[in-house]
């Protein structure tokens, strides 16, 4: 993955794909509009989203072919996006 720099990515944008693709697949999920932390791993071309705090282990499921929601409870806690890069292309097309 070429290298990003966070502050230049359309966080907005991103997150409102990512909601939307959860309500989507995922109705009976509650999704909190704060986002308590954004990182990301060039690496492992990983972009997280944490929406919330988990009380135990969140179970993760993948939904299309790059979100891995984790949930806790009906909640969403956190979010990865890997391939990012993937992801970024199709959100650009």
């Amino acid at each position: 993955m070429a290298y990003q720099d966070l502050l230049a990515i359309d966080l907005k944008k991103i997150i409102r794909k990512v909601v939307d693709r959860i309500s989507k697949e995922m109705p009976s999920l509650i999704i909190h509009e704060r986002v308590l932390e954004v990182s990301i791993d060039p690496d492992l071309d990983l972009l997280y989203i944490r929406f919330d705090k988990d009380k135990e282990a969140a179970l993760g499921e993948y939904i299309g072919e790059y979100i891995h929601v984790f949930s806790d409870g009906g909640r969403v806690i956190a979010v990865e996006i890997t391939p990012f890069s993937k992801f970024m292309r199709e959100l650009k097309a």
